[in-house]
């Protein structure tokens, strides 16, 4: 992988398209932590911006023949797929930052936030449009988050095609070199940036390439060299076994996936400017992720994929099936809870701490379906939904083919618009479905590949997973397994059952369309199970239609969308006859092979069982993540903290001097109060003083006229005069805010921070003379509203 390496030189605005209520308009993006990154999709978008620049200066010296891949086969368009995938890129030991911020926001969760880790970072700067007068335009009064210098960023950019690697590093080297702005503004003085391409080896590529470009000679390639790597195949006679094995799901190969960055699965709830995201992985997505992989490990030509006998039988016919994946929680001692779709006769009340089974009470208007994904553990419902969040991206000079339109920074089809994606850093489960030989067979390919890429815009910003398998064991599903933590005690009435859909299930009619309806569910289930017609009675159903389709890559077209049953779909079904050994085993045999179409791409997932799920309360946790110090803090945690203690005593020493001045203020404006040129000379001694004892000897200076309102000034047998020469900051700020300035000093204790008392003093007497000049102004007010009043 190539290492991109970013140095922020100026004030940096990457907009996250959202504000902070009335207190900032436009707001940086940050991870959860509050940690600035840059997001993957804008740096791809600015390298090829820069990429195209470079193309034009090398044609206008002569040099075009330097480089010959257009940079459409390298960035992508609708006729290339991008030979690069581009990664978000964090702070350097961004790990390590990570768990020292955890460390200390557990300390001390009175002083460490997202916001109180962003704020330490940033600054925030205002501005006002200029009217034709020259005056503030009224209404334009603007706030802006900034990340403040110094600052680097460092991510990687994997080079896809192999066999053009000296190429695209040669031009990825040469648009980082040429990219020196980035983010909003950057024409106004903001987003100055020096950019870096490292390779494998850190090497400094951009150094490598010029060094190249300064000897080349028309007609001549670069020197540098790539070895293409190898991949391993398959013994051919291994596979002509497990092609003439037996098909069937007798077996499974179970997983989790854990997303190390965001996921996108594309559903159709969104609209022209949000692109919503399913919230679980598809199992169209591992089929897709998978078929692909044999293909480039087999060396298969795509058009001619479907002659592969391995591809075909795996792939096209399903002799592997791929279940979706759905989340996993966390428990208490490390136990894992595999969770599936709420069954939908699941509801509570509205005030949500009673559950109900309408299976066994009747619905009623103040009930609510229990929505996300659940499992039920002595009694309880284990119930989470999958963490999201929206992502902003703007379209920039999308057909912008002019130097001129570019340095605009916008055209005429400008657009914005937002993802929605899953979290980063959750689990989830599923399986793979075949014969043990075809699993074993898939295992000997992808075993050793961990990394995966899954869902939308893979090669730029989402999609990185990892992917844990376990060990091969039988499908073996039997009528009387528990899948929610079904109550043995709580058995249905004789020759009924409970069925319940763990994914969507898509079924046709005898007119070849899909159909919804539960008397075509039973008939189905009627010849599926060798029943007699009407052998089948749907006495209640729990249920809702969903629409899927998806996305064929090699026809560049999606397949027409299809209607179905939705995950958690449950119907209460009697049986006509009884339900004896023989059907029985029919019924675990259609457990174990699905129902329906697409059953290889994780439709048709189904469960039949003889017992309710017995849930009366929600389940509650109490689960807190405890994190131990890390060994070694790395430095820009270390900034952080020094940071966030600095401005938490800046609030200290404001809150302290606002109180006192207050004190100072009800105690004696009735006997005493300082004139506003007196306020004014104090304050001017306060700003040119260097140090406590400097202000001190001014004060002493004073005349006897310009003295005597200070000493007789007094508050708690102190006078004004006296505090002002013979400072004691630690016991006033005992008086205000005694436990902040406990909690400081502990900060200070636990990490060393040396403090300069300088500026505490001086921004504590600043802060005290403004209050005190704000409360005679607030009273001068007063007082002529009085007088106005009584004329």
């Amino acid at each position: 992988m190539l290492r991109v390496i970013i140095e922020v030189d100026s004030s940096l605005m990457l907009g996250s398209g959202s504000g902070r209520g009335s207190y900032i308009d436009s707001d940086i993006i940050v991870d959860d932590y509050g940690l600035p990154l840059f997001p993957a999709r804008r740096l791809k978008g600015l390298l090829r911006e820069s990429a195209v620049e470079v193309m034009e200066m090398l044609q206008q010296a002569g040099l075009k023949g330097f480089i010959l891949l257009p940079v459409e086969q390298v960035f992508g368009s609708s006729i290339y797929p991008a030979s690069i995938r581009v990664n978000n890129l964090y702070p350097p030991d961004y790990e390590q930052t990570i768990d020292y911020l955890n460390y200390i926001n557990q300390e001390f969760p009175q002083l460490i936030s997202k916001e109180a880790v962003t704020s330490a970072l940033t600054d925030i700067r205002q501005q006002t449009a200029i009217n034709k007068d020259g005056y503030a335009q009224k209404g334009s009064l603007r706030s802006v988050r900034v990340l403040r210098k110094p600052y680097t960023f460092t991510g990687t950019i994997e080079v896809l095609h192999l066999s053009l690697k000296s190429e695209i590093e040669t031009m990825l080297a040469l648009a980082c070199l040429n990219l020196k702005r980035v983010g909003s503004r950057r024409n106004r003085g903001w987003g100055e940036i020096s950019c870096a391409l490292n390779s494998e080896d850190d090497k400094n590529l951009t150094e490598i390439v010029i060094a190249e470009l300064k000897k080349w000679n028309p007609g001549q390639r670069p020197s540098r060299q790539v070895e293409e790597q190898s991949v391993a195949i398959v013994n051919k006679d291994y596979m002509e076994k497990i092609l003439a094995d037996t098909k069937g799901y007798s077996h499974k190969l179970e997983y989790t996936i854990t997303n190390t960055t965001a996921l996108l699965f594309t559903s159709l709830d969104g609209d022209e400017n949000m692109v919503t995201t399913l919230d679980y992985i598809p199992g169209t997505a591992l089929h897709g992720y998978y078929a692909n992989q044999l293909i480039k490990n087999r060396k298969i030509k795509s058009a001619q994929a479907q002659d592969d006998d391995v591809f075909r039988q795996w792939f096209l016919e399903g002799n592997l099936g791929f279940s979706n994946a759905y989340l996993v929680y966390n428990g208490t001692q490390s136990k894992k809870h595999l969770l599936y779709p709420t069954p939908l006769f699941i509801h509570s009340n509205k005030q949500k701490d009673r559950l109900f089974s309408l299976i066994e009470y009747s619905a009623e208007d103040s009930r609510q379906v229990v929505r996300g994904y659940a499992c039920i553990e002595d009694g309880e419902l284990i119930k989470k939904e999958p963490e999201k969040t929206i992502n902003f991206h703007l379209v920039r000079n999308a057909n912008s083919t002019t130097a001129r339109d570019r340095i605009d920074g916008h055209v005429k089809d400008e657009g914005i618009f937002h993802y929605q994606t899953l979290e980063v850093g959750q689990e989830f489960h599923g399986y793979l479905l075949g014969s043990k030989d075809n699993l074993e067979a898939f295992q000997s390919y992808f075993r050793d590949k961990p990394e995966i890429r899954l869902g939308r815009s893979i090669n730029t910003q989402y999609g990185s997973c990892r992917i844990t398998f376990s060990e091969i064991k039988e499908n073996a599903i039997s009528l009387d397994d528990s899948l929610l933590g079904e109550d043995e005690n709580s058995g249905l009435k004789d020759n009924q059952l409970l069925l319940y859909f763990v994914s969507p299930v898509v079924l046709y009619n005898d007119y070849g369309y899909t159909s919804v309806s539960t008397e075509n569910l039973a008939r189905i289930l009627e010849q599926r199970l060798g029943l007699d017609k009407g052998a089948i009675e749907l006495s209640k159903s729990f249920a809702r239609e969903m629409e899927s389709n998806s996305f064929i890559a090699h026809w560049k077209m999606p397949e027409p969308t299809i209607r179905g049953w939705a995950p958690g779909s449950s119907f209460l079904l009697q049986f006509k006859v009884d339900i004896d050994k023989s059907l029985k085993e029919r019924i675990n045999a259609l457990m174990q092979e699905g129902l329906g179409e697409k059953r290889h791409l994780g439709f048709g997932q189904l469960r039949f069982v003889s017992s309710l799920p017995e849930v009366k309360h929600y389940y509650a946790s109490d689960i807190k993540d405890e994190f131990a110090k890390p060994n070694n803090i790395s430095p820009l945690a270390e900034r952080i903290i020094r940071q966030i203690y600095a401005d938490y005593w800046d609030r200290i020493v404001l809150t302290t001097a606002t109180w006192r001045a207050n004190e100072f203020y009800k105690k004696n404006n009735e006997k005493v109060r300082l004139s506003s040129s007196l306020l004014g000379r104090l304050e001017r001694i306060v700003q040119d003083a260097q140090k406590p004892e400097d202000l001190a000897g001014k004060i002493k200076e004073l005349r006897d006229k310009a003295a005597k309102p200070l000493h007789d000034m007094k508050l708690n047998h102190s006078s004004l005069f006296k505090e002002l020469t013979n400072m004691k900051l630690e016991d006033w700020y005992w008086g205000a805010v005694e436990n902040e300035w406990k909690l400081a000093n502990k900060l200070r204790e636990e990490f060393d921070i040396k403090q300069d008392a300088t500026d505490l003093y001086r921004n504590y007497w600043q802060a005290f003379l403004r209050t005190l000049r704000q409360l005679y102004k607030a009273e001068n007010i007063n007082i002529r509203g009085r007088g106005k009043n009584a004329e």
